[in-house]
C-alpha cells in the first residue's frame, strides 16, 4: 500500500468525517498523527464538538470517591485528574489514595540494572529510570548498557541484502531491521530484489499448478489466500479444485433447511445452533417462508434500559455468548458503551499469522478490512501489505456517499437507517432485508449526501428507540423504534444536508 502524503486538504477531508478529535484520532490514527506533527490539528478539527466538562473542587472529589484506586479513578476520569493537578488537590489526592512506590535507594537502582541488557529495558519501568536521574547515576549505568541500534539506509539494505523473501526478512534475526524500514517507509527500496511471494494477478494454468500441492480448499485458502479470492472471482473453482477432497457438508437443498428449521421454535434458537443453516435461508430470502412457525422478537430499548440490561452481566465474555444481539447494540449506545467498559474484560486471542489471513479472507475488500482487530494485528507484526495482497483492490476507492431510511413492514414505528455507496451496483436496503429475514415497506428515502455520509448515519442513530434484533447479520445494530415527531427529525436532518 502506498504511503499517504497527507496535505491540508487532505487532512481536511479526514477529519470532516468525524465529530469529535476523540473520534478522529480513533478512526483514522494515521491522519489525527500528521495533523498534529504539523500544527494542523485545531485548523481542520475547527467544526467538531469540545466534550469538555464543567469541573469544580467538589465534583472531582466526588468522582475520585467512588473509585477505589488511584489507578481506576485516572483511567475512568482522565479530566478530572488533570484538574486536580492544575488546581493544587494533589494532596487531598494522596491522602484519598496513598502512593504505593518503592522508594529507590543507590544500591536498588544499582541492583535492578544489573539485570537489564539493553537501556530501552531499563527505561520501561518508569520509577526506577525517575530515581537514577534523581539520584544522578542514569549516565553511569548507560554506559553499561547496550544502546538502541541507529539504522541508516545502507545499514538497512545490507541486512536485506541478506534475504530473498520479505517473509524471510520479517522472521529473521534482521527483524529489527524490517521493522525500522517498515516505519520509515523504505522497505519497498530496500526489498526491491526480492521475490515477491503473493501477487495480484494469476493465470488459470499456474492456478492449477499452485492448487496441486493441497488437498483440500481450506488449505488451499489459507495457504494463498489472494490466490483463492482471484479463482472465486474468475470461476475457476471446478478447474482450480477438481482433485481436491470436499470436505465441507454437500449442498443444502430445500428440504434439509426446512427440516433444520424445524426443530427450532424462535429465530434466535435457530441462528445459534445451526448457523450454517439459517445464514444460507436468509441468503435464498427463505425465511419467511421456512421459519413463519417461528417467535421473531425485536426488542426495544431506550439509552437508560440498554444501560440496565447490560448492567445483568459480570463480564464481557458473558454477555457475548449469552445476548450477542444486544452487546453490539449497547456498543453503539453512549450509555451502554460506559456500562460494558465496567464489566471484565474478555480474553483477545493472540493473533498468528493464519488466523489473521484467515479473517482477512472474510472481508470483501480492503477498505472493509481496515481498522479491524486482525488489520491493527498484521500491522503491528509487520505483514499488513502481504495481508493486503490478499484482498480484492476494486472497492478500496469506493466511499459510502448516499444515506437511505426505510420501513419494516409488520412493525410498527421500526425503520432502518444505513449508508450505502451510490457506485454499488447491489440494493443495499434489499440486501440487509433479505439477510434479516424482513420486509421493507416502504424505502422512505435515498439521498446522495457526499462524504458525510457516515458522520450524519451517526447522528441520526441518535434519534429514536434501540432495536434489538433476535439475530445477528449485516446493519442489524442500525434499527431504531422512531415516533413520527423523531422520523421527521430525520428526514430533515437529511433534505438538510
Amino acid at each position: 500500500m502506498r504511503r499517504i502524503k497527507w496535505t491540508l486538504e487532505n487532512l481536511q477531508e479526514e477529519a470532516d468525517k468525524y465529530n469529535t478529535q476523540q473520534s478522529f484520532k480513533e478512526g483514522s490514527p494515521k491522519a489525527h498523527a500528521a495533523a498534529y506533527r504539523r500544527g494542523l490539528l485545531p485548523k481542520v478539527c475547527a467544526h467538531m464538538q469540545k466534550l469538555r466538562e464543567n469541573y469544580t473542587d467538589t465534583k472531582v472529589k466526588l468522582l475520585a470517591e467512588k473509585c477505589s484506586t488511584r489507578k481506576e479513578f485516572i483511567q475512568n476520569h482522565s479530566g478530572a485528574y488533570t484538574y486536580m493537578q492544575n488546581n493544587r488537590l494533589m494532596e487531598w489526592l494522596d491522602e484519598q489514595f496513598p502512593k504505593l512506590h518503592k522508594e529507590w535507594t543507590v544500591a536498588s537502582v544499582m541492583e535492578f540494572a544489573n539485570g537489564c541488557t539493553t537501556k530501552v529495558e531499563f527505561r520501561a519501568n518508569g520509577g526506577v529510570y525517575e530515581a537514577a536521574k534523581r539520584l544522578g547515576i542514569y549516565n553511569e549505568l548507560a554506559e553499561g548498557l547496550e544502546g538502541k541500534e541507529s539504522w541508516t539506509t545502507e545499514k538497512l539494505q545490507d541486512a536485506a541484502n541478506k534475504y530473498n523473501t520479505r517473509k524471510e526478512f520479517r522472521e529473521g534475526v534482521d527483524s529489527a531491521a524490517y521493522h525500522s524500514a517498515d516505519r520509515r517507509g523504505v522497505l519497498d527500496e530496500i526489498c526491491s530484489h526480492m521475490t515477491v511471494l503473493k501477487r495480484g494477478r494469476w493465470g488459470l494454468a499456474e492456478m492449477i499448478e499452485l492448487a496441486k500441492q493441497y488437498s483440500s480448499r481450506s488449505e488451499f485458502e489459507k495457504a494463498h489466500a489472494g490466490a483463492y479470492i482471484v479463482m472465486l472471482d474468475n470461476g475457476w473453482k471446478e478447474e482450480v479444485c477438481g482433485h481436491m477432497e470436499y470436505i465441507c457438508r454437500p449442498k443444502w437443498t430445500k428440504e434439509e433447511l426446512k427440516e433444520a428449521a424445524d426443530k427450532y421454535s424462535t429465530v434466535k434458537e435457530f441462528e445459534a445452533n445451526e448457523r450454517g443453516a439459517y445464514c444460507k435461508i436468509c441468503k435464498e430470502g427463505l425465511l419467511d417462508e421456512l421459519c413463519s412457525h417461528m417467535v421473531r422478537e425485536v426488542r426495544r430499548f431506550t439509552e437508560k434500559q440498554i444501560e440496565q440490561e447490560v448492567r445483568k452481566y459480570t463480564s464481557i465474555k458473558e454477555i457475548v455468548t449469552k445476548d450477542n444481539s444486544l452487546y453490539l447494540v449497547a456498543r453503539r449506545s453512549a450509555a451502554g458503551t460506559a456500562a460494558l467498559s465496567k464489566l471484565a474484560r474478555l480474553h483477545v486471542p493472540k493473533w498468528t499469522e493464519e488466523t489473521i489471513y484467515s479473517e482477512a479472507s472474510s472481508f470483501a475488500d480492503q477498505s472493509a478490512f481496515v481498522g479491524s482487530s486482525a488489520y491493527q494485528s498484521a500491522s503491528r507484526k509487520g505483514i499488513l501489505q502481504e495481508v493486503l495482497d490478499t484482498l480484492p483492490e476494486g472497492n478500496t476507492t469506493r466511499k459510502m456517499d448516499t444515506v437511505y431510511v426505510w420501513e419494516v413492514e409488520g412493525y410498527d414505528e421500526l425503520y432502518k437507517i444505513g449508508v450505502t455507496c451510490s457506485c454499488t451496483k447491489s440494493d443495499r436496503p434489499a440486501v440487509v432485508a433479505r439477510y434479516g429475514g424482513l420486509k421493507i415497506k416502504e424505502v422512505l428515502v435515498r439521498k446522495r449526501v457526499g462524504s458525510i455520509a457516515n458522520r450524519l448515519e451517526k447522528e441520526l442513530l441518535e434519534i429514536g428507540e434501540y432495536a434489538v434484533m433476535d439475530s445477528k447479520f449485516n446493519g442489524s445494530t442500525e434499527f431504531r423504534y422512531m415516533t413520527e415527531q423523531q422520523l421527521k427529525e430525520v428526514m430533515d436532518k437529511i433534505e438538510g444536508s
